[in-house]
């Protein structure tokens, strides 16, 4: 019997323990859980305080000007309304590119109004437009408030192709560029002038086709002519095509070019850098014919008694090889000079080339302290 007790009573007192302890979690555990509505509660009330602190997003203001001709000035104001119990302070306006802002209200009393004036130039602009500008208040936590014109721009010239021309071409030789100039603004058009801004190009026009259809308009040849006499080096220019269109902006077509003579060269502009120890660190310009034959560089030309130089020649005298020198005590500021390199080529007797002398930093040229 006792054998029997002790094999049912065992059992019996844990399975008892068992339940107790299993009780006792559940209901720790239902005590500790937090109730959905009391969270929600909180929450929404922590957002709303939230909200009170911080105003609504600004939705941004937006202009539209529609479909206009390029050089078109664009000129609008922008109402600003405050519908809040506190003034509004406008810190700045930040410009957008190719925008203008040449006034707005700093002040916007309660339940009044402020402006700000957007203003933007047409006259190199063509597609679909986008310009914008932010107003920056000085209210804690307010996000600035987008202001934007948005619009199509249509040119009033039209020159094909439309890409600005880039060359590289020798010194002496003569390049010729064809374009058709047409307007969807003036069918019979008329082209007054032609300008540039360098001697060294040349241009010419005639009508090829004139206003024969309701579709149709005048079309114009125009020739632009590199002349053989350009100087050696980087030519940059802006053809401009003046015509009778009423407020029209002129078609630009931009040049840019490199015209290389016999002798090749490089870098084309010098720097003289200090070192740790304050001097100047040397530079080193190399030059070659591309005809393959021999040339001498028979002196140098500075504005600068410091600058010294060291020329060695190389492939049988087909190239020469320059070393400079920076002699001069270490400057204070910024320095540029220029140095010509006298040849004995035809085309190229004097080679012109700047240099920047850069100035010695705080902490250079002096000696190391001793510990």
């Amino acid at each position: 019997m006792n054998y029997k007790c002790h094999f049912f009573v065992k059992p019996l007192i844990a399975w008892i323990i068992f339940f107790f302890f299993t009780l006792g979690v559940v209901s720790c555990e239902t005590m500790s859980t937090p109730d959905p509505a009391q969270d929600h509660e909180k929450t929404s009330q922590a957002s709303t305080s939230a909200q009170d602190k911080v105003p609504p997003t600004q939705i941004p203001l937006i202009h539209d000007i529609g479909t206009i001709w390029n050089g078109t000035f664009v000129r609008h104001v922008f109402v600003l309304e405050n519908n809040d119990t506190k003034p509004w302070e406008i810190r700045n306006v930040i410009e957008g590119q190719g925008v203008r802002i040449p006034r707005f209200n700093r002040l916007i009393p309660p339940g009044g109004k402020g402006e700000v004036v957007f203003e933007v130039s047409t006259r190199r602009l063509k597609g679909k437009i986008r310009k914008t500008a932010q107003v920056h208040f000085k209210i804690p936590r307010r996000p600035p408030l987008d202001l934007m014109v948005t619009g199509e721009v249509r040119t009033s010239v039209v020159v094909a192709p439309e890409k600005a021309v880039r060359f590289k071409t020798d010194k002496g030789k003569t390049l010729t560029w064809h374009f058709l100039v047409t307007s969807p603004r003036k069918k019979d058009f008329t082209i007054q002038e032609i300008k540039t801004f360098t001697p060294h190009l040349k241009s010419r026009f005639h009508l090829l086709k004139g206003s024969d259809g309701k579709d149709s308009g005048h079309v114009y040849d125009l020739t632009v002519t590199l002349t053989p006499d350009t100087p050696i080096g980087r030519l940059r220019d802006l053809v401009k095509i003046h015509t009778d269109i009423p407020d029209g902006y002129p078609g630009e077509i931009p040049f840019s070019g490199m015209i290389q003579g016999t002798i090749i060269y490089s870098p084309r502009h010098i720097k003289f850098a200090v070192l740790e120890d304050g001097t100047y660190s040397p530079a080193r310009i190399s030059l070659s014919n591309r005809r393959g034959t021999p040339f001498t560089v028979i002196g140098m030309e500075t504005d600068s008694p410091d600058v010294q130089w060291k020329v060695t020649p190389f492939q049988d005298g087909r190239a020469q090889v320059i070393d400079l020198f920076w002699t001069g005590e270490p400057k204070e500021k910024l320095q540029n000079g220029k140095l010509v390199l006298l040849t004995d080529v035809v085309d190229q007797e004097r080679i012109k080339v700047p240099y920047v002398v850069f100035p010695r930093l705080e902490c250079q040229g002096k000696a190391p302290v001793k510990k």
